[in-house]
């Protein structure tokens, strides 16, 4: 099964999204140029390679609850989603080996 990294972070304040000043009010963000690549990035993490484009899923859970941080200091984190659970390489072939 694939895997997902993640990261966590307290900010001064929710980001400013270039798609529309709308998107603050949301609790997830998926950040992906399509679809498509949304289904090629999971199919390469299933063939365990580092996808050429991975997907991002961004998590603002103080957009619906304030209560979730202190006030005022709202949280977000960052998904890199659908990674391989073992590498066998790297889709955009630009990873050399360790020597």
């Amino acid at each position: 099964a694939p895997g997902t990294m993640m990261i966590h972070l307290a900010l001064d304040d929710l980001p400013d999204w270039r798609a529309g000043a709308e998107l603050r009010q949301f609790a997830y963000v998926h950040l992906s140029p399509s679809l498509d690549q949304m289904s090629r990035t999971y199919q390469q993490a299933m063939a365990g390679m580092l996808p050429d484009e991975p997907v991002l899923v961004v998590g603002q859970p103080t957009a619906i609850d304030p209560s979730r941080a202190p006030q005022g200091t709202p949280v977000l984190w960052i998904q890199v989603r659908m990674l391989p659970a073992e590498i066998a390489g790297d889709a955009a072939a630009k990873i050399a080996p360790a020597h």
